[in-house]
Formats: structure tokens, C-alpha cells, sequence
């Protein structure tokens, strides 16, 4: 090669090597004027634009959500997340209304439905992209019941910002004078208990053992009806999702067990709600969630009334062959299909349950109650285990079943039906086929 082509081919190589690295500079550097608003490199959060998210939730007044909202606002300021804290009493009413009226204006973006209800509002809501949560990374993270009650054909399509479950309050003296110093962990031995706590005049009950029966004022029967229904083992659902429940034998034994409670006269539906009467004094038991628990013992601090609180794991069947099991009680967070910042939604919610954001978010509730909610990460369980509340009830979440009712709404009142003896098991695995099958599910002209 003589000296002339060995320049050329030099000049080339080096005006080669300047272009690249011009192009290079070209990618990876701000453009004139300086942007100084990070870039998403994942492409889920637009920052060109500005951003209104529309939360509807229950239960949290925004002081108590804010840290997250405020945190998520800080990584992106274009990003304004609209919070709107609603009442239970009309909320399924309104919800499903905006759901279906074809008026994307006025849909929220993020809801809140019961963690029994997820699949009923599969037809107006979107799951979350796999590119801000996947399922492998879901089922990794959270309890095995979220799992079963939030993700369904290997997607995720509602997550909680915290769990629950039922677990047994009990009025330490009022034991103590029957002459026991904790509720037993069977069942059986649960109501002898309760029957000698019990204290009647003129045929009326004064003071109470335990709430048990399918009335309102014992407010969380529903959720213990089906807890005895799995600890007895009955299969409530088959693999195609149709209800099989009363062909199982174990059915009427779980069933008679829940009446045993008021037919043994420890209990019925002439006495005030479950809570009013033990803050009165006069219920020895009955079974709650932690957010209840939290309100007796705000209650009973407030205003003095001296009650010595105590809180035990629910009672287990004698029959159970292996384990215990518990049952869980919660709501979700769901994206709408009108969201026009579907993935941005998703964003948030997978932003506001990472440790970090739970811990704030706990802390900031705990300022006005005497705990926060209970995370939902299997890995954030052991930050809890010290309180002498939380315990019991993060030990029923990590056993807790479920089980599919689309419309738990609708499943109660066929199981009220039944349980006060105006239906047989048969009639009520017809009409829960029917919730299952069609009527569960949210249509447009057909709410509940």
C-alpha cells in the first residue's frame, strides 16, 4: 500500500470515528436549552405533557394517602393525582354508574372495589401492563390471597395498598369471671365458652358470649360462614368456576355449626350491633378485622371505659387434617377501562406499594390511629410482628383461602337467605351459579 492510500484510508477511518461519536452526543445528551425534567427511560410516564389522575378510594382521608401522592408527584411533576375519598353507603351505586354511562370525563381513573368483587368489574377495567408489573413479580411479592383474589389469565388486574383479616376480640373480664383466661382454638370448645359467658333475664340475653349469627348486627358473619366452609374443606368452586358447594357432604356440618351460636341462645337478632355492645361491657367475643379493633381501642381510650382488650386467632375445626385456616378481608385497587392514563395509573399504584411508600403511608396513619394498615408485601411482614395486635392478624393473612364470588355483595344476601332457612344449600349453589355465570358481572343498564 504506498503513502497516499495510507492517508486516505487514515482521514477515513478518523472522519468515521468523529461521526460517531457526534451521533452518540446527539442520543445521549440534552438538547439545546437544557431540559433539566429526567426522562422516563421505561416510556410508561410521558414528561412531555401534563398528566390528572382521578382516585376514587374508601376508608383514607388524603392526609393519609398524600405521602404517596406527594412522593409520586416529586419524581414526576407533570403528574397531578386528583384524590377523592368516598362513603361507602352510595359508593358501589356511583361507581358503577360512571363505570358504564359512556362519559370518560367523568370515570375515575383508580377505584376501589372489595377483594371478593375484583371480577365483577373485569368488563370496565384494564390490567396492568406487564411492563410496570408482571405476575411473576406480583405472586413474589404479595400474599398468596391477593394473588388468587387479584390476578387471573396470568395478569394482574388489582392490587391492594394494604390487607386484612378476621381474627377474635375478646373482653379479657368478662372470660376471666367465666373462669377462662383465652378463647379456646376450637370451635366446639368456643361455644361452651360462649354459653358460660352468656347471662340471660326474663328470656333475654344480657350480656352476650359471642356475635354469631346471619344478621346485620353481627357484622362480619359473612366472612365467617366462609371461613368454617373452607376449614370444614368443602370446595366451593370446581376447576371450571361453577359453584359445587352443596354437593359436599362437610357443607351442612359447617353450616350447622355457624347456627349453633344463636340456636344455643349466646346470641341473636334482637341485640344491638356486635361492637356497641362489647364497648358496652356486655359481649364477651366477636370476630373483626384490625380496622375494627383499632376502633375499640380508640374508643375504649377516649373515652375511658376501662375494657382489658384482648385479640386471639380464629378457632380452628378438630376435623381440619393438616394447618389452620384463615380468612381475609380487604379491599383493591383497580385502573378503569376509560382511563385515557391507563399505565400511568398503574405506574402509581405499583409506585405507592413498594416498601418505602408503605412505610410512609403507615406511619402517617398511625399518627391519628393506633396502627396503619397492614402491608400487603410477604417481605414487610416481619416489621409487624412486634405489635402485639398486628401479630394474630399477619398470622391469619399468611394462612388465609378464598375463594371466586365475582359479586360478594350479591353472594352474601343468597347466603343470609339460606342460613336463616328460607333456602337449602341446593337452592343457594343455584343462585351463586347465576352471580357466577351472569349476573356478578357489571353490564352496561344492569348495577346493583
Amino acid at each position: 500500500m504506498n503513502d497516499n492510500l495510507r492517508t486516505f484510508v487514515l482521514l477515513g477511518a478518523a472522519v468515521l470515528f468523529i461521526v460517531i461519536i457526534g451521533i452518540l452526543v446527539i442520543l445521549f445528551l440534552p438538547g439545546e436549552g437544557g431540559n433539566e425534567t429526567p426522562q422516563d427511560n421505561t416510556g410508561i410516564v410521558p414528561t412531555d405533557r401534563q398528566i390528572t389522575l382521578i382516585w376514587w378510594n374508601l376508608f383514607e382521608p388524603q392526609e393519609n394517602v398524600q405521602p404517596l401522592i406527594d412522593a409520586y408527584q416529586a419524581k414526576y411533576p407533570n403528574v397531578t393525582i386528583e384524590y377523592s375519598e368516598k362513603t361507602l353507603d352510595d359508593y358501589q351505586t356511583s361507581l358503577e354508574k360512571v363505570l358504564t354511562d359512556r362519559q370518560p370525563e367523568t370515570t375515575p381513573d383508580i377505584f376501589t372495589v372489595n377483594s371478593k368483587s375484583v371480577a365483577r368489574y373485569k368488563n370496565y377495567s384494564l390490567p396492568c401492563p406487564s411492563e410496570v408489573l408482571d405476575y411473576a413479580t406480583y405472586q413474589e411479592n404479595f400474599y398468596p390471597v391477593i394473588v388468587s383474589d387479584g390476578a387471573y389469565d396470568g395478569s394482574v388486574h388489582a392490587i391492594p395498598l394494604g390487607i386484612d383479616s378476621i381474627a377474635l376480640i375478646y373482653n379479657k373480664k368478662l372470660l376471666n369471671d367465666a373462669g377462662y383466661t383465652v378463647p379456646s382454638s376450637d370451635w366446639s370448645e368456643l361455644l361452651e365458652q360462649a354459653q358460660n359467658i352468656t347471662k340471660s333475664s326474663n328470656n333475654s340475653i344480657t350480656t352476650a358470649g359471642l356475635a354469631l349469627n346471619a344478621d346485620d348486627n353481627s357484622q362480619f358473619w359473612f366472612e365467617v360462614f366462609n371461613l368454617l366452609m373452607l376449614q370444614s374443606e368443602v370446595g366451593m368452586v370446581d376447576e371450571l368456576g361453577q359453584a359445587v358447594f352443596a354437593e359436599d357432604s362437610a357443607t351442612s356440618e359447617a353450616a350447622q355449626y355457624f347456627k349453633n351460636f344463636e340456636e344455643e341462645n349466646v346470641w341473636d337478632d334482637t341485640l344491638k350491633q356486635d361492637i356497641a355492645l362489647f364497648l358496652e361491657g356486655k359481649l364477651g367475643m366477636f370476630f373483626a378485622p384490625a380496622w375494627r379493633l383499632d376502633e375499640v381501642i380508640s374508643y375504649n381510650q377516649t373515652y375511658n371505659l376501662g375494657l382489658d382488650i384482648g385479640v386471639a386467632n380464629v378457632p380452628q375445626l378438630s376435623s381440619l387434617e393438616e394447618g389452620s385456616v384463615g380468612w381475609a378481608d380487604y379491599w383493591m385497587q383497580m385502573v378503569s377501562l376509560d382511563s385515557a392514563n391507563y399505565k400511568v395509573a398503574w405506574d402509581f399504584l405499583n409506585f405507592a406499594t413498594q416498601p418505602e411508600q408503605l412505610r410512609a403511608s403507615y406511619s402517617k396513619a398511625a399518627e391519628s390511629r393506633v396502627f396503619g394498615q397492614i402491608y400487603p408485601r410477604v417481605d414487610m411482614g416481619p416489621e409487624l410482628e412486634s405489635n402485639q395486635y398486628l401479630e394474630v392478624y399477619l398470622a391469619e393473612i399468611g394462612q388465609a383461602g378464598s375463594w371466586e364470588m365475582v359479586d360478594y355483595l350479591q353472594v352474601k344476601e343468597v347466603f343470609a337467605e339460606w342460613l336463616a332457612g328460607t333456602g337449602s344449600a341446593e337452592s343457594a349453589q343455584t343462585k351463586v351459579n347465576t352471580i357466577l355465570s351472569n349476573s356478578g358481572y357489571l353490564r352496561a343498564g344492569l348495577t346493583n
